[in-house]
């Protein structure tokens, strides 16, 4: 994976140094001044990062809790089928959750709260087996999802499939460093084909075109090229660093506005009552254009948003860093937990970590895939759909006993 997401900034990084200029989303922007050895050097940065983040997860994915939680399957598929049948009606009757839309509801919050897509990636794991609920249930997602115009979590599903075929077939599977290049070129290549098709339904899905419009390969190569990667975004926002201080400190003035944001894809209106304003990815992205935006931003990448939000706000930079060193280590621990072997829930560890590196942003990533699980937890158990047990742990062997 995270070499897939290296060749796609190799792939921008270069047609930027041969165009000089921007690509992507980040294409707008009418002058690159960023000099070619400075295109050079924050494409080495970056791809030194994922080294660094790389090794961090192998240091970290094996550590032992306290606590276990047991699930009961059954019960966990009444749960999905019925939070998803209400959350598909609601969405229908209120077109809230769109892509590109700004409805709201007084309802909004208790979706935000009992999340269907943050509950997703779990139940993948920890609901599956061979019944003909867990493939309804699936199904229906993958649909609701595709009905929103939304397409990004295929690729996450690519991503579970193939840990989950690699997992089952460990024993077989030796690639050398040469063959994990060439699949991963491959893997892109295919991304393109499927892309080609998806972009298509998706605008048809999100702008109500008239007629769905497919791409050709080419096109969907480099879509899903400028999909996965956000260096031209992110070198954007180096370029920009006082125009987003600027933003940031005008428009919609607040102390700790950053941090207040964390909280907003969960506090309802009437407690949160200003909603409305711009966190470092949505200002990094109206930095680059010349019309207000309207309910979107750009992955910019944690050390872009690192910089950007330290050179606009330092307190809130400051709040930043402790809180994301907490979440990722009490998220960890939940997916610890829930895991009914060892390592079987080790790509979720691994994808909270590729999109907190890819985003940076704590609302985007955290609070609205990973919180709405704390307010879960205690229906669930409330249902009897899991019970939580305390084990002790053999330091030198790491077996529960």
């Amino acid at each position: 994976v995270i070499i897939i997401y290296c060749l796609c900034h190799i792939i921008l990084a270069a047609f930027m140094i041969q165009s000089n200029g921007y690509l992507g989303e980040a294409k707008s922007m009418a002058v690159l001044e960023i000099s070619k050895l400075g295109i050079v050097l924050n494409l080495f940065i970056i791809t030194i990062g994922y080294i660094v983040l790389y090794y961090y997860y192998l240091k970290t994915k094996d550590k032992k809790t306290k606590f276990r939680i047991i699930i009961k399957k059954k019960r966990l598929h009444i749960f999905f089928s019925f939070l998803l049948g209400v959350s598909f009606l609601f969405f229908l009757l209120t077109g809230i959750g769109k892509a590109g839309t700004s409805s709201s509801s007084s309802l909004s919050f208790l979706f935000s709260i009992f999340s269907i897509k943050a509950l997703f990636p779990f139940y993948y794991f920890l609901g599956r087996e061979k019944k003909p609920i867990y493939v309804f249930n699936i199904v229906i997602f993958v649909l609701y999802r595709l009905l929103q115009g939304w397409s990004g979590f295929l690729f996450d599903i690519f991503i579970y499939e193939l840990f989950l075929y690699c997992s089952k077939h460990k024993d077989k599977i030796k690639f050398k460093n040469i063959k994990i290049f060439f699949y991963s070129f491959l893997a892109l290549l295919f991304s393109g084909v499927i892309y080609q098709y998806i972009y298509g339904l998706k605008n048809y899905i999100r702008y109500e075109v008239s007629k769905i419009n497919f791409l050709t390969f080419r096109q969907g190569l480099i879509e899903i090229t400028n999909r996965l990667s956000f260096f031209p975004q992110a070198t954007a926002a180096l370029q920009n660093q006082e125009i987003i201080k600027s933003i940031y400190i005008s428009y919609s003035p607040m102390p700790l506005k950053e941090i207040i944001a964390f909280f907003r894809p969960i506090m309802p209106s009437f407690i949160m009552t200003n909603k409305i304003f711009l966190s470092i990815n949505a200002i990094a992205k109206q930095s680059m254009v010349m019309y207000p935006i309207e309910n979107t931003s750009l992955n910019i990448g944690i050390i872009s948003y690192a910089i950007s939000l330290f050179n606009a706000d330092l307190m809130a930079g400051i709040i930043w860093i402790i809180l994301l060193f907490v979440s990722i280590k009490a998220i960890r621990i939940i997916i610890k937990s829930l895991e009914e072997y060892q390592g079987q829930l080790d790509i979720l560890y691994f994808i909270l970590l590729i999109n907190v590196y890819n985003i940076g942003s704590l609302e985007t990533v955290i609070a609205s895939n990973y919180i709405p699980l704390l307010f879960m937890f205690p229906v669930l158990w409330f249902l009897k759909i899991f019970k939580i047990y305390r084990v002790k742990i053999n330091n030198r062997e790491g077996v529960i006993q």
